[in-house]
């Protein structure tokens, strides 16, 4: 206790701060890069760069001097510091952070139909003044939503030699307005654009770009393809792996570019929604690849483009996801004679027959050869036609397909108006049960049936 009673800390606050002080600036430095929060929101004046700059004037001279500090930035419009407050703050961010490449997400908003027209303007300044830096811009997330853009706008990103992810949203007026050429930007990986409707040719090739997603919500302008916007950005990017479109109440005008045929042997995804047009890219593009294609489109004349763009591509598909126009059943079969790695297949509001469930029966004497989609694990059907007389069929074609070495594990079966327990023909599955399925394969069926019979009974 003596011991205690006569201890006497050796550093006090005081001379903490201090000892803080005589650190080299290089090591001060360090830590304060790895106090950066980048994920979070970096106006917050409990997070770096601002509580490290405000703490002493050493500290402060030191994150001023720190150009690297000053090179991510966080803004939520919603959520920090008001829009005046940001335009003042943003343009010394920009200075503090010298000719580094620049790191930001910022999102924008004004209340949709706002009387002040003040708001729309600092808006556009600050929309403007980050367009200026494009040339240092590395992973850049912009969104804008609510912008009434005044004839002044001036906003277009032409040389953009650094970047590696750009994600552009605004909404309709303005992405109108906003130019934009990726032809500088060859270390670009992964590009998002919304409301972005100019189609400018890529003079060069990016072959880093591996994800590609697009999104229009409104009908398109004269002049404007979603058709060349895509077909430019495919042609341009050999190595793409994702491609993603999606359209919302939005129809595209003829095509205007003389695309050639598409090679794209890395191709893995393919998603489109609500693009009617998704044939006029199809039947120009080849992806040996792919591996998932999903679409909601109802094109009607889109399952014999499908079906050749298979047949030409013979890809390694295992998700396929299609519904009406898509899903014509002489097409799709056919299809599916080109995709025996397919393991997921979903189809949706369309109209199936006997001939369709006889088609993925496998009988008693079939090679595994002959199986159609031999490696199928799960099927979806939902808001299907037809089916009404196809009593115990599906029952028969689930059995069947236990017998084969990757069988059918799961059968989804949505929004389809028929007596279900009997075009399902459970009689006959909890016969199989009891003639000896494996365990495994026992509670696959059994929760198979809890799922049907759980559906029948709110019916």
């Amino acid at each position: 206790m003596a011991f205690y009673k006569g201890f006497r800390p050796s550093l006090s606050v005081e001379n903490a701060a201090s000892s803080a002080q005589r650190l080299p600036p290089e090591i001060i430095r360090e830590i304060f890069l790895a106090c950066l929060a980048r994920d979070s929101h970096s106006l917050s004046s409990h997070e770096a760069p601002w509580n490290v700059s405000q703490t002493c004037r050493y500290w402060r001279d030191v994150a001023l001097a720190t150009q690297k500090l000053w090179a991510f930035l966080h803004y939520d419009s919603s959520k920090d510091v008001s829009l005046q407050m940001f335009e003042l703050i943003l343009d010394t961010w920009l200075l503090r952070s010298g000719s580094l490449p620049l790191h930001y997400k910022v999102g924008l908003s004004i209340p949709e139909n706002s009387p002040d027209r003040s708001k729309h303007d600092i808006v556009e300044r600050i929309v403007e003044a980050l367009f200026q830096h494009q040339s240092r811009w590395r992973n850049v997330c912009l969104q804008c939503y609510g912008l009434d853009i005044s004839d002044q706008f001036n906003a277009k990103a032409t040389s953009m030699p650094q970047i590696e992810y750009l994600q552009l949203r605004f909404n309709n007026s303005a992405g109108e307005a906003i130019t934009l050429d990726l032809s500088s930007a060859l270390s670009i990986k992964e590009l998002q654009l919304m409301s972005i409707y100019a189609a400018i040719p890529i003079s060069n090739q990016l072959t880093n770009l591996r994800s590609v997603e697009l999104h229009f919500s409104e009908p398109e302008r004269e002049n404007h393809s979603f058709v060349d916007v895509c077909l430019e950005l495919l042609h341009a990017a050999p190595n793409l792996e994702i491609f993603e479109l999606e359209l919302y109440g939005a129809r595209s005008s003829p095509p205007q570019l003389m695309t050639p045929k598409i090679l794209l042997p890395h191709l893995r995804s393919i998603y489109v929604s609500e693009f009617s047009d998704i044939t006029l890219v199809l039947e120009k593009l080849t992806a040996p690849a792919l591996t998932s294609f999903a679409t909601d489109s109802e094109h009607v004349d889109a399952a014999p483009v499908f079906l050749d763009f298979i047949r030409r591509s013979q890809p390694p598909l295992t998700v396929l996801d299609i519904w009406k126009g898509f899903a014509s059943e002489e097409h799709l079969l056919e299809a599916l004679r080109f995709l025996p790695a397919l393991e997921v297949l979903e189809i949706r509001h369309t109209a199936l027959s006997v001939h369709f469930l006889e088609a993925l029966t496998v009988g008693e004497d079939q090679q595994a050869g002959d199986t159609l989609c031999p490696s199928l694990r799960r099927i979806t059907v939902s808001d299907i036609t037809g089916w009404e007389d196809m009593d115990g069929l599906v029952a028969r074609m689930l059995l069947s397909r236990w017998t084969i070495s990757k069988p059918l594990t799961e059968f989804y079966f949505k929004d389809v108006d028929c007596d279900m327990e009997k075009v399902i023909g459970m009689e006959s599955i909890q016969c199989c049960i009891e003639e000896g399925l494996t365990v495994e394969h026992e509670m696959e069926l059994n929760a198979l049936l809890s799922l049907y019979t759980a559906d029948t009974d709110s019916e």
